[in-house]
């Protein structure tokens, strides 16, 4: 995902130099099609910034929300695997942070999960 948001700052920059060159290519007319060109130019660099924080932000909130949180947690107690969001062992009933960490047991030691 972090490619991505480099990927879419990368285009959107791209982009806003496209725009700021124009402005300095309006050097040949003059008069009326001068501000207009000018303005053209002024509006699309800044149409792009505006994409680049918008877009920016919704990339990074959507990278923060679906970014994995490693592997489960081991119960310190019994060895039984435990589920993000869980503060008591399902199979043993610890409070997994009230244990020092230790070694896991033997799996012929994990009791039965409960039903």
């Amino acid at each position: 995902m972090s490619s991505v948001i480099v990927g879419w700052i990368a285009l959107t920059l791209v982009v806003a130099i496209g725009f700021a060159v124009q402005d300095q290519a309006c050097t040949s007319q003059t008069g009326r099609d001068l501000f207009t060109c000018r303005l053209d130019a002024r509006l699309g660099f800044r149409a792009a910034i505006g994409w680049l924080v918008i877009g920016t932000i919704a990339l990074g909130t959507v990278w923060i929300l679906t970014k994995p949180r490693g592997e489960a947690r081991l119960c310190p107690a019994c060895g039984s695997e435990i589920r993000w969001g869980i503060v008591q062992c399902d199979s043993c009933g610890s409070d997994p942070g009230a244990h020092p960490m230790q070694e896991p047991p033997a799996a012929s030691d994990i009791p039965p999960a409960a039903e």
